[in-house]
């Protein structure tokens, strides 16, 4: 779906009422509101092959939009657990930050590590928008709720603001009932039998 049929959505849905200035301001909306979305779903997920090596510890991984590491894997598809202490070598695996982790080995491996990716960067009318059609009411209750939360701090927008905030919760609650959200973040699968490898 491309942005040009949400902002069509927009203007001619409930949020008509919503006096966005510009097709800017309406992009700029649904970028946060795809952010949201892949934040809440795990949308966005890729696999990167990082060869590691005797004598180097610190790995980063190349991609320039990575979001968060979820899981690494040895080359026995064998999931990484993280030890507690940074940098002992006695301790194999210790995730730095987001993008980064030390590994130490005392042999030449590839290790498969598994990464939340950032959305891509929505800025034209043209760009297609990369989720599931079946969120789009999901998506348009966030930017309504967006919308609502700028317009004012009186009573009326903040009740108003809350009740898009619901009806956006709704939407997401249903979409985990259809089995949209997947906890990556709990896997006891090998890669290979998710699929990832």
């Amino acid at each position: 779906m491309k942005v040009k049929d949400v902002i069509t959505l927009i203007k001619n849905s409930f949020l008509k009422n919503l006096s966005f200035k510009t097709d800017d301001n309406i992009i700029s909306y649904i970028y946060l509101g795809c952010v949201e979305l892949n934040r809440r779903f795990n949308l966005n997920i890729r696999s990167e092959v990082v060869h590691v090596y005797p004598d180097l510890a610190i790995y980063e991984l190349r991609d320039s939009d990575v979001d968060l590491i979820v899981s690494v894997y040895d080359e026995n598809n064998c999931k990484l657990i993280e030890s507690d202490v940074i940098n002992s070598k006695n301790d194999k695996f210790k995730l730095i930050n987001y993008r980064s982790f030390i590994y130490n080995t005392d042999k030449e491996e590839d290790l498969i590590c598994i990464y939340k990716y950032s959305p891509k960067m929505i800025t034209d009318i043209n760009d297609t928008i990369q989720i599931p059609d079946t969120m789009l009411s999901a998506l348009l209750s966030y930017i309504a709720y967006l919308g609502y939360s700028t317009i004012g701090s009186d009573v009326n927008s903040q009740r108003e603001s809350d009740r898009l905030y619901k009806i956006y919760e709704q939407a997401c609650t249903n979409l985990e009932l259809q089995g949209y959200r997947i906890n990556i973040f709990n896997e006891s699968l090998y890669g290979q039998v998710k699929g990832f490898v």
